[in-house]
């Protein structure tokens, strides 16, 4: 797994690449704890770019969005992946995680 970092407007885009599973949610996890404790609660995860997501990434992503919530942030994920797509609608978490297209459709919708 990679994350690459970059800030759009008020918030921090994650772009994971590779698998997110058991053995690389633990990197995702580390990278939120270092967001969380510069108090950026502002999130887009970008998984355009994911092969393949387990329970342990699912996880991580819906750990993500609590805090967030907790902050009165925002938690966004970003895939036009349909097997990514298709795991988060059948887990039926796509209530708790905003899911968009693009980065420019999350942005318009943190907006409003």
């Amino acid at each position: 797994m990679q994350i690459d970092q970059n800030l759009h407007e008020s918030f921090t885009v994650l772009t994971v690449s590779g698998d997110f599973d058991i053995r690389s949610a633990p990197l995702f996890n580390e990278c939120l704890k270092e967001l969380f404790n510069k108090g950026e609660f502002k999130i887009i995860v970008d998984l355009n770019n994911v092969e393949y997501i387990d329970s342990s990434g699912n996880g991580e992503l819906i750990i993500g969005s609590q805090e967030c919530s907790r902050h009165k942030g925002d938690f966004m994920i970003v895939s036009k992946n349909e097997n990514i797509n298709k795991i988060i609608r059948k887990l039926k978490i796509q209530s708790v995680l905003k899911l968009c297209e693009n980065v420019d459709e999350a942005l318009k919708l943190a907006r409003n």
